[in-house]
C-alpha cells in the first residue's frame, strides 16, 4: 500500500515563530507531508508532524524520523479515513485493538501469498506506540485528558521500564496495551545468514517479473551483501560509479593479456592475481552544508563482471523506454519516472521477496545485508591481521581499535559505537579457531575458484576456442570444490 503523505519541495520553509513583527521560518526541505486518501491534507497529523519539529526531530531530505513515523500513522489514517469520517477521537477501545490485530501477519496459510503482512511484532510495536503517541498528543490538543489511560477510552498506559541494550541500562517510557504482543526475540541487526540469502536469490524466479527485473532483483542482492550500502548509497549510485571499477578492472585484464605468450608462467602466478583488490566508489548521504561524503569498499573481479551485465541489460531497457542515459543517470532507475528508485524500494523488493521465499517472521532488510557485510568484514580484517602476525597462538591479542578504524573507513560510520553492536558477532568466528579453520578451508576454495575463472579470461584473450576454456573452466571449478 501507498504511504499516505507527499513529499514537499526542495526550497519549503516552515514558519516556526514569530517575533518583532518578523516571521522565522526554519529549512524543511522535502519534510513529508500527511495527506487523507483523496490527497487533503490531514491536519491532526500535520498538528503532530510539528510538534516533532519542535522537539527536534529530522527534516532531512533523506527522509529520517518524521517520514519513519508518517508511514507508521499511514494504515491508522487510512481506517479513519474508511470507518470514522476523519475523526481520530471517534476510536474507542476495540476498534483500536480490531485494527491493532490487523496489523500483525495473519495465520492463514491459505490466504493468496501476495496479502499476506510481512511485518514482524517488533514494526507492529513499533508502529503502534506511535499511533499511541499520536492520539495522546491530539487527544491533549482537543481538551480529551480522559482519551487514554488506565479508565479512559482507549485503555493504554505509559510505563517507565528498565531496558538493556548493547551492554548498557538505561530507563525509558513505553506503551502498554492489551492488543499489542511482545517484541519479536530475533535480533533485527544480525546479519543476513548465508541460507537466507540463498533463498531470496532463488525467490527471484518464483515472482512474477521480466528477464530485465529479475537481474536487477539479483543485482540489488549483490550488492547489499558484497558491498553493504545503505539504501539512501543504494539511491544515490550512479553508472558511473560502477563503470569506474569496471574500467579498473578491464585495464588490469588488458595488462594480462600482454603476457599471454608467458601463459605458463601467468598460471603459476594467478593466486596472486586473484587476490587483486578493486574498489567501487560512491556518494553517501548528504551530510550538513550539502557537502558529500565518499565511501571506497572493495570489490571482487567476478562481482564487477555480474554488474557490467547488468549495466549492458540496464541500457537496453533504457533505450527501450526511449530514455536519453549517460554515465551520471542512477544505477537503479526507475524507468517510468525516469529517476532513482527511493530508498524505501530497497525495502519493499526485500519484504516481496521474503514473502516470495516463504521465509515468515525472519527478518529480511536491506539493513541485515548491510550487518552482514560488516561482520564479514570485520572478520576478514582480524583473520588479516592474525596471518600478518605469522601466528595465531592462544596469546596472540588484536587490537580491535586498530580493525574498527579500517573497517569504518570502508562502512562509512562515523562513531565507533556504531560498529559495537557488529563485534560480538565477529568475535565467535574471529576468535573461535575451529570456525577460522572451516573459513580458510571456504576462502581457499573460493581462491581457486577465481584463480580457475580468470586463467579462463586469460585464454578467451589469448584466442583459445570459448567451448575449449569452458571446458576446463568446469574441470577447473569441480577439482577445487573438491579438493582445496
Amino acid at each position: 500500500m501507498s504511504q499516505l503523505f507527499t513529499m514537499a519541495p526542495s526550497t519549503f520553509c516552515l514558519a516556526v515563530a514569530h517575533t518583532g513583527g518578523k516571521e522565522l521560518v526554519r529549512e524543511a526541505p522535502t519534510l513529508p507531508i500527511p495527506e487523507w486518501q483523496d490527497g487533503s491534507f490531514c491536519f491532526p497529523i500535520c498538528y503532530y508532524v510539528c510538534s516533532l519539529i519542535e522537539a527536534g526531530k529530522t527534516t532531512a531530505p533523506a527522509g529520517g524520523t518524521i517520514k519513519t513515523y508518517l508511514c507508521y500513522l499511514s494504515e491508522l489514517i487510512r481506517y479513519c479515513d474508511d470507518k470514522l469520517d476523519r475523526d481520530f477521537l471517534q476510536l474507542t477501545d476495540w476498534r483500536f485493538s480490531d485494527t491493532v490485530g490487523r496489523l500483525y501477519p495473519s495465520n492463514n496459510f491459505d490466504k493468496p501469498r501476495e496479502n499476506q503482512s510481512n511485518r514482524n511484532r517488533t514494526t507492529v510495536h513499533k508502529m503502534v506506540c506511535q499511533w499511541l503517541d499520536f492520539l495522546a498528543f491530539y487527544a491533549t490538543l482537543r481538551g480529551r485528558d480522559d482519551f487514554l489511560g488506565e479508565h479512559g477510552v482507549i485503555k493504554a498506559v505509559r510505563v517507565e521500564k528498565t531496558v538493556k541494550k548493547d551492554g548498557k541500562t538505561f530507563r525509558t517510557w513505553v506503551w502498554e496495551h492489551n492488543a499489542l504482543a511482545p517484541v519479536d526475540a530475533y535480533r533485527y541487526l544480525a546479519p543476513m545468514s548465508e541460507k537466507h540469502l540463498a533463498q531470496l536469490r532463488r525467490a527471484v524466479r518464483l515472482l512474477e517479473s521480466s528477464a530485465f527485473t529479475k537481474r536487477k532483483r539479483l543485482t540489488m542482492l549483490e550488492l547489499f551483501s558484497t558491498v553493504g550500502l545503505r539504501r539512501i548509497e543504494a539511491s544515490l549510485l550512479r553508472v558511473i560509479d560502477v563503470k569506474s571499477a569496471i574500467d579498473d578492472l578491464n585495464r588490469y585484464l588488458q595488462s594480462a593479456s600482454k603476457f599471454a605468450d608467458k601463459f605458463a608462467q601467468k598460471v603459476d602466478d594467478m593466486a596472486a592475481s586473484a587476490r587483486a583488490v578493486f574498489t567501487l566508489k560512491f556518494r553517501m548521504r548528504k551530510q550538513k552544508k550539502g557537502r558529500e561524503r565518499i565511501r571506497t569498499t572493495p570489490i571482487s573481479a567476478v562481482t564487477l563482471q555480474f554488474f557490467k551485465e547488468y549495466l549492458e541489460a540496464r541500457a537496453i531497457e533504457v533505450r527501450k523506454a526511449g530514455y536519453v542515459d549517460d554515465d551520471d543517470s542512477p544505477f537503479f532507475i526507475n524507468l517510468q519516472k525516469r529517476e532513482p528508485y527511493r530508498p524505501n524500494y530497497f525495502t519493499q523488493e526485500f519484504s516481496a521477496l521474503a514473502i516470495a521465499a516463504g521465509l515468515g517472521q525472519v527478518p529480511c532488510s536491506p539493513h541485515r545485508m548491510r550487518a552482514r557485510f560488516i561482520v564479514n568484514e570485520l572478520i576478514r580484517l582480524g583473520r588479516d591481521a592474525i596471518e600478518r602476525a605469522g601466528s595465531a597462538a592462544k596469546g596472540f591479542v588484536i587490537d580491535l581499535r586498530d580493525l574498527i578504524g579500517k573497517l569504518m573507513e570502508i562502512t562509512g560510520h562515523l562513531s565507533t559505537e556504531a560498529i559495537d553492536v557488529y563485534i560480538g558477532y565477529a568475535k565467535g568466528e574471529l576468535f573461535g579457531f575451529g570456525q577460522c579453520d572451516s573459513r580458510s578451508e571456504m576462502e581457499r576454495r573460493l581462491a581457486a575458484i577465481n584463480h580457475a575463472e580468470e586463467v579462463y579470461r586469460i585464454q578467451i584473450t589469448a584466442g583459445v576456442e570459448p567451448a575449449v576454456a569452458g571446458e576446463e573452466l568446469a574441470r577447473a571449478i569441480k577439482v577445487a570444490a573438491a579438493t582445496s
